[in-house]
């Protein structure tokens, strides 16, 4: 007896820290599953506005009316909680102040104007906010830049080119009743629609932020699902846990008894952290039995009594046997209890199937989700809430993994309790005993249907915005091509009249008509570039499988004149790699900018240009740097714009179409270019990457 009693005393200490370790490992997956939903739901919300950012690239002008019926069709309101709308917040600088105010006025809006009032830089202003009604109306026409925290989330989103949320804000949606903590997220929107590399030039291009605003306790409704007052929890704007900076907190009680449980974590949203202070609620404690070692305890002293008893009594083999398959039968319950107990509080729809591939058991979750009996589902009747359209296919992926004995993974519309056909994510697995016999499958399902939206909305507007690029390009190649034919025509009268009237002229109109002429072979060579840039991925030669170093052979080929003329020095130095690109857009390119390596330099200097190529972890780089003329580095961001020339005609001939040219070729073939100088008279590097790896998603 005293041995049976010793044991219980091991087991008893053994139960508690086992009691403890559960309850830290319970603990820990809530908070790490109230981290992901916040994490989740805020990236679904920056999905929504790069849909919104698409609306903006894909059309030339939104109005309100095209912005309002886009975003109803949205429903934030049932699909996104906590989101106050979304909005459309666009510069004004100073000077266009009083002009943009006129113009709103002159749509439908008398009274409108840019709030705070005051003499300011820049001014931005809210013109859309969807749904506009309500608090929303509070709003319009605000200057969000004039706030220094918000201000803040709009500099970094601009100069980064990423989305950016702000610190805690009052929103001036709120009223004077169950005020709230805000934030704030924002996307830029750049002039042209065109990816600025540098913080200069994307400060100079911005135009506008598309933007949503939050209300934190809103925001935070449903995080924690069907248990979330099994945790108390904080959240503070930063790192530091003030007053000042607390943005929600929950109303579940903390539970004191449980205090070495609770604990700190910080987490980063687009740029911003959050310090979240998560203790145990109330409900926890319930959802857990803290009795068990006292039961045990309790149970040992018994059982050594017991067993003491039966010992004592000498019990025959039979009824220790029956007594030992009892135990077994009460600890199996007892097992099957526990798991249910778990399914029915996990976050997910799950199923279990037998040996004959029919379901017999759903959890709680599932059968809240569709409103329907556990008898209601069993058997195949679980196949009722399919989509008819998804029935069949999801009856042969189901069954043709079953007899095959491999997991799946498949996505079907499930019916809701209130009709709603809801997208599912299905991913079953086989089960086996002990033993490792087949059992049947066990599966768990996870709603994606806003994350389906969300993937409709973008695959709708990138296809349109390619469709756009696509009828660009074809009006760009139409429009240069027709209008050569007049211009060959006046310049050729031009022309004749500079032959028959030679005798005529005096020296002025002579010079008039030699300007006129000039003009009009400058005009045509600017529409053979607009031409070849058009050409670029379209009627250019497809790419091969190629050594670059024919490319540059044949490039240097076409420069022999100009080498020979400059008396240029051109050394190539590094390895040359084979590459999947296209041969005349990269003879062409390398062609460009060693022409121009030779071309900008003092007429007393003799050119000296370098050509290295180098390759490492799959980028192809090369460097063609020259000791020529150099380049203001105030003036490198406009090296690659159409028609950009920093030099004058009468000094270097040319229609500032070569470098915008040579871009297009790179980043048709996945890569970017840029320039270097150390300043005029120091000499130019020009540097261009390419990805050895390539598909021909870029074609």
């Amino acid at each position: 007896m005293l041995l049976s009693l010793g044991a219980t005393f091991g087991v008893w200490k053994n139960a508690e820290a086992d009691l403890e370790r559960n309850l830290k490992i319970d603990f820990d997956f809530r908070v790490r599953e109230i981290i992901d939903r916040i994490e989740q739901r805020m990236a679904t919300y920056e999905q929504v506005l790069l849909g919104v950012k698409g609306l903006f690239i894909a059309s030339d002008y939104v109005d309100r009316n095209e912005f309002r019926i886009y975003v109803d069709t949205l429903k934030i309101d049932r699909n996104y909680p906590g989101i106050q709308g979304i909005g459309f917040s666009v510069v004004v600088p100073s000077h266009d102040k009083d002009k943009h105010i006129a113009d709103i006025r002159t749509q439908g809006f008398p009274d409108y104007s840019i709030r705070p009032e005051g003499e300011r830089d820049i001014y931005s202003s809210i013109l859309y906010l969807e749904p506009f009604v309500d608090r929303n109306l509070r709003a319009f026409g605000y200057d969000m830049y004039s706030e220094p925290v918000r201000r803040k989330a709009m500099a970094d989103s601009r100069d980064l080119s990423q989305t950016r949320i702000s610190g805690k804000v009052i929103l001036v949606q709120e009223t004077d009743e169950a005020v709230q903590a805000g934030f704030l997220m924002y996307l830029p929107l750049f002039r042209d629609n065109v990816t600025y590399e540098s913080v200069e030039e994307r400060r100079s291009n911005i135009v506008a932020w598309i933007y949503a605003p939050f209300r934190m306790d809103d925001f935070m409704a449903g995080v924690g699902g069907e248990r979330a007052s099994d945790l108390n929890l904080e959240i503070f704007d930063g790192v530091t846990m003030t007053e000042e900076a607390r943005m929600h907190s929950s109303s579940s009680e903390a539970l004191s008894s449980l205090y070495y449980l609770n604990t700190i974590r910080t987490i980063e949203i687009d740029g911003h952290e959050w310090t979240l202070a998560v203790s145990p609620g109330a409900s926890f404690k319930q959802r857990v039995s803290l009795d068990k070692p006292r039961y045990i305890a309790a149970a040992g002293a018994t059982l050594s009594v017991l067993l003491a008893t039966i010992i004592w009594q000498l019990a025959s083999g039979r009824a220790r046997a029956l007594a030992l398959a009892t135990e077994m039968t009460r600890e199996l319950r007892e097992s099957e209890a526990r798991f249910r107990q778990m399914a029915d509080s996990a976050p997910v729809l799950i199923w279990i199937s037998g040996t004959d591939s029919r379901c017999f058991w759903f959890n709680k979750v599932w059968l809240d989700f569709t409103g329907r009996t556990l008898d209601q589902e069993k058997d195949n009747g679980w196949l009722e809430g399919v989509h008819p359209e998804d029935r069949q296919r999801c009856i042969d992926c189901y069954l043709d993994h079953f007899n095959r004995r491999e997991p799946f993974r498949m996505e079907y519309r499930l019916r809701r309790f209130d009709g709603d056909y809801r997208w599912i994510d299905d991913h079953g697995v086989p089960r086996v005993d002990d033993h490792g016999n087949f059992s049947g499958y066990i599966g768990s399902c996870t709603d994606i249907t806003e994350r389906r939206q969300v993937e409709t909305i973008l695959r709708t507007h990138s296809e349109a915005l390619t469709r756009s690029n696509a009828d660009l390009e074809q009006f760009a190649y139409s429009v240069s091509h027709d209008m050569r034919q007049p211009l060959r025509t006046i310049a050729g009268h031009l022309h004749l009249l500079e032959l028959g009237l030679a005798e005529q002229l005096d020296e002025d109109n002579k010079e008039n008509l030699a300007f006129a002429l000039d003009g009009a072979k400058r005009m045509d060579a600017m529409i053979v570039s607009l031409l070849d840039y058009s050409r670029i991925g379209r009627k250019t030669e497809p790419k091969i499988y190629m050594e670059t170093r024919e490319s540059l052979n044949e490039a240097l080929q076409f420069l022999e004149v100009e080498i020979e003329e400059k008396r240029a020095d051109v050394v190539v130095q590094g390895d040359w790699p084979f590459l999947s690109a296209s041969r005349d857009e990269l003879t062409r390119l390398l062609q460009n900018l060693i022409a121009n390596a030779i071309k900008y330099h003092d007429s007393d200097e003799v050119p000296y240009v370098t050509v290295v190529s180098t390759e490492h972890a799959g980028i192809w780089s090369v460097r063609i740097a020259d000791n020529g003329i150099g380049i203001d580095p105030n003036q490198i961001d406009k090296l690659f714009q159409f028609f950009s020339r920093l030099q004058s005609r009468a000094r270097f001939d040319g229609n500032g179409m070569g470098l915008a040219l040579c871009r297009r070729i790179v980043e048709h073939h996945g890569g970017r270019i840029w320039a270097e100088s150390e300043g005029e008279g120091k000499g130019s590097t020009f540097v261009f990457e390419i990805p050895l790896a390539q598909n021909n998603a870029s074609d």
